[in-house]
């Protein structure tokens, strides 16, 4: 939570810290699709994925930032004996309920590759920082949670559609991926991410031309 805390302040603060900066935040939300062993443990696609992300622009075609992420998988199994219950001894028999969340804080570098009076700028960038993870199994009043801290990168691709007002649509995809820590597996998951880009305090040129 003193992470997230941080990131939030971060949002905050950067704006401040320049005047003269083309400063951005980013708010999205979409689809996640689990890979590997996030598959394993829970196959169902979300839709519980909120995405931030706040920094400056470093020209007209470099962006440096943070980001934060909450992606959230559900899925519950018929009733029926389940062993080994999250890597344990424990043998239970009932419905079960299974919960998987991923709080991914990176540094993210995009590059925006511009082309004269075309508004749309395809982008391609990178985010790398620690992967929080929980996950929560239910068996109606019975529980069991564990935490973990992962180290995450992930690549990203997308396009963006520039207005003069200072915002931009965006719609990209994700793969992210945080290695074996302890118990739990690498995870890994492809996120779409449908984004409103804002910026603030540009009193500089503007991003594009």
């Amino acid at each position: 939570m003193k992470k997230i805390r941080a990131f939030l302040l971060f949002v905050l603060l950067v704006p401040a810290a320049s005047l003269s900066a083309q400063v951005y935040t980013t708010f999205g939300y979409g689809p996640s699709f689990p890979l590997g062993a996030t598959k394993d443990y829970i196959d169902r696609t979300s839709w519980r994925n909120v995405n931030l992300e706040a920094g400056v622009f470093l020209g007209k075609n470099l962006s440096l930032g943070v980001a934060f992420a909450w992606y959230g998988f559900y899925q519950s199994y018929p009733f029926g004996t389940y062993t080994n219950v999250q890597g344990t001894t424990v043998t239970v028999t009932g419905q079960q309920w299974r919960y998987g969340n991923s709080y991914p804080l990176a540094v993210v570098l995009k590059y925006y590759i511009t082309m004269k009076d075309i508004p749309v700028r395809p982008y391609a960038g990178a985010g790398l920082g620690p992967f929080f993870t929980n996950r929560r199994i239910d068996f109606g009043i019975w529980s069991m949670t564990r935490h973990y801290t992962q180290f995450g990168f992930y690549p990203e691709l997308g396009l963006s559609c520039w207005f003069k007002q200072g915002y931009a649509l965006s719609l990209g995809a994700r793969y992210n991926y945080s290695v074996k820590s302890g118990e739990l597996p690498a995870q890994g998951n492809i996120a779409v991410n449908m984004s409103m880009i804002w910026k603030i305090g540009a009193r500089s040129a503007p991003l594009f031309d």
